[in-house]
């Protein structure tokens, strides 16, 4: 989540640039804001003192040294910066403003003029803009709280939210609110389904909010209550989780496991992509409901553990509120995909 915060003279921080070679980043110093005008407007801009000398927040991105414990956290934030300059571009090219370009790269700018043309002839054709999701707010909110929440996730583009460390406590110091992990996360699912309910409605060209707000509650409901019966179903099933066997490939997503999966448990995929989980691989059932024939499988304990060596014994598989690896089974295919070995109702 990109965050807003304001520096104090001689703070260390990591300056992150575009050269011919990618992303460059380099340890360095705040030294001020300086007023500086671009595009006829001006802007309270960073300066930053470091190795080649100063540098100006209209040429650099900067995080700060706690943002970049890990390499993998650093890398993650690179991809995300290429996508804010995408959107920027985007934002600038609709309105007609100009922008600091940080990235430098022909394709990018390439892509937000295509998308920008493209959005146009949607906005032309359907009559509004099809991402535009303030409406889930003014239309779907029940109270001044899920408004709010509905509101947090549309400005910061949290839809599948995960960072709860990051996220949690900024909307309660945004809102003044005491909102708790758990509430947060109901919420963030009800928004969710909202936004998938309406989805292809929307998509369709439909411009009657009326429908959408059908199709979004419908569609809600229907899941919300899919979910409690397969908590509940999990909640009853702790600790004798029932086995099924891999009868024909099974679709399978490493998430931020793909080098665990490659490393510690290659066997039981198809290939090295780890994309299919092979036949004959026994997994175990972590939720299920009978209702919808919706499935959650799950490696069994001594695979999981090659996986997640130090993961919190106090973790529950049969819940997904966080990046992890998925394994995909269609409540069509679980006939054909799998072999119960041990009663799921």
């Amino acid at each position: 989540m990109i965050k807003r915060r304001r520096l104090e003279p001689n703070q260390e921080i990591i300056v992150i640039y575009d050269q011919n070679i990618g992303f460059v980043q380099e340890p360095a110093t705040f030294v001020r804001y300086e007023s500086i005008i671009h595009g006829e407007v001006q802007h309270e801009t960073p300066l930053f003192k470091y190795r080649d000398g100063t540098i100006s927040g209209l040429e650099c991105f900067w995080i700060l040294p706690s943002d970049a414990l890990s390499q993998e956290k650093v890398e993650k934030i690179q991809y995300e910066l290429i996508s804010v300059q995408l959107t920027a571009l985007e934002i600038s090219k609709t309105l007609g403003y100009s922008i600091p370009v940080k990235i430098k790269d022909k394709e990018i700018e390439q892509m937000a003029e295509e998308n920008v043309d493209r959005l146009q002839a949607v906005i032309e054709k359907f009559g509004f803009d099809p991402r535009d999701e303030s409406w889930l707010e003014k239309e779907l909110a029940n109270n001044e709280r899920e408004r709010n929440w509905f509101t947090f996730e549309r400005d910061n583009a949290l839809l599948f939210a995960d960072e709860w460390d990051d996220i949690l406590p900024k909307f309660n110091l945004q809102y003044q609110d005491t909102l708790s992990l758990e509430e947060a996360k109901n919420l963030s699912r009800k928004r969710m389904r909202y936004a998938l309910g309406a989805f292809y409605t929307r998509m369709s060209g439909n411009p009657n909010k009326d429908d959408w707000k059908k199709a979004s509650r419908e569609f809600e409901a229907v899941h919300r209550q899919r979910e409690n019966r397969m908590l509940t179903w999990s909640m009853d099933h702790v600790g004798k989780f029932p086995l099924v066997r891999v009868k024909e490939p099974v679709t399978f997503f490493a998430g931020p496991y793909f080098h665990e999966c490659l490393e510690n448990i290659p066997h039981v995929f198809t290939d090295i992509n780890c994309r299919q989980i092979k036949p004959g691989v026994v997994l175990r059932a972590v939720s299920y409901d009978s209702k919808l024939k919706y499935i959650r499988l799950d490696f069994t304990p001594d695979v999981r553990k090659l996986l997640k060596p130090d993961e919190d014994p106090d973790d529950k598989p049969w819940v997904c509120d966080k990046e992890d690896y998925l394994i995909w089974v269609r409540p069509i295919e679980i006939e054909t995909s799998l072999d119960i070995l041990e009663k799921l109702e």
